[in-house]
């Protein structure tokens, strides 16, 4: 009914990614200080494969997800919008671990076959034990926008790139290796998301009563909703990251660290634009 809010939730989100991008910079020239365009390259490949790992195990339903909430909110309760949450949930969860399996089984083939690049495949069977973090942190962080929680959104946005950066400066200071960089990235999808899910279950408590009106939805319909979001989301996918896939396959990992820095700054100039949208 104001406009106020779409204005006052554009500035925290346009807050919130000006930080987030920054943090981000601070680690890449941490990283680029400590260790070089090799960790950095190696990095960047990881952030790619559970990307694109992970807008398959999501399925599309973090998108969905927006439209699914707010309706039930609206039309039945809010329990029945905590039973599509939690629904949704535990799919993702479940094609998650089950994901992770089979990429940690071809792991060494992906790196081998696929890149080029045999000491790779270290770092991917690494990565793919975090691939059902990474993809609730990616559910929680869309799914709070549906209860209109603006606030924890934008804090939601900062937490990845806060949490590498404050485990890769005390990883750096224990001397752990160059590998600190993977680690820290890893870690921060594990904190963002435990705090996620506490923040979905806190908020539905507070709202949820015991006489809400339940209406049962069936995963097919929700997955019927979702699968052109998925479509979409991997065409964005490829667009923005086919450079980094590119270069993973013919080129050194150094190169690769080059590009994904020269990318991430040229991406400043779309902040604006990109926090409108999200509210």
């Amino acid at each position: 009914s104001k406009f106020s809010e779409i204005l006052t939730g554009s500035i925290w989100s346009l807050s919130a990614r000006v930080s987030a991008t920054g943090l981000t910079l601070i680690t890449n020239m941490i990283i680029a200080r400590l260790y070089g365009a090799h960790v950095l390259g190696i990095l960047a490949m990881v952030q790619t494969f559970l990307m694109f790992t992970t807008i398959i195990t999501t399925q599309g339903t973090n998108v969905s997800i927006l439209r699914l909430m707010p309706e039930h909110i609206t039309k039945y309760s809010a329990t029945s919008a905590f039973k599509i949450y939690r629904k949704i949930q535990l799919f993702i969860s479940s094609i998650s671990i089950l994901t992770s399996f089979i990429l940690f089984s071809f792991s060494n083939f992906i790196a081998s076959v696929f890149f080029s690049k045999p000491h790779l495949s270290f770092y991917l069977a690494l990565a793919s034990w975090f691939v059902v973090f990474r993809s609730l942190m990616e559910l929680n962080t869309q799914a709070v926008r549906g209860l209109r929680l603006i606030r924890v959104f934008a804090l939601m946005q900062i937490m990845p790139s806060g949490c590498a950066v404050l485990a890769l400066i005390i990883l750096s200071l224990l001397h752990v290796g160059q590998n600190s960089a993977i680690y820290a990235h890893l870690a921060s999808f594990v904190l963002t998301t435990l705090i996620g899910v506490w923040v979905m279950n806190h908020s539905f408590k507070q709202m949820m009563q015991p006489n809400d009106i339940i209406k049962a939805s069936r995963l097919y319909g929700i997955l019927k909703i979702s699968t052109p979001m998925l479509f979409a989301s991997c065409m964005q996918f490829i667009i923005a990251n086919t450079g980094i896939i590119l270069l993973g396959i013919f080129r050194s990992v150094e190169e690769v660290g080059y590009y994904a820095l020269a990318v991430s700054i040229s991406s400043l100039g779309s902040i604006i634009l990109t926090s409108i949208n999200s509210m």
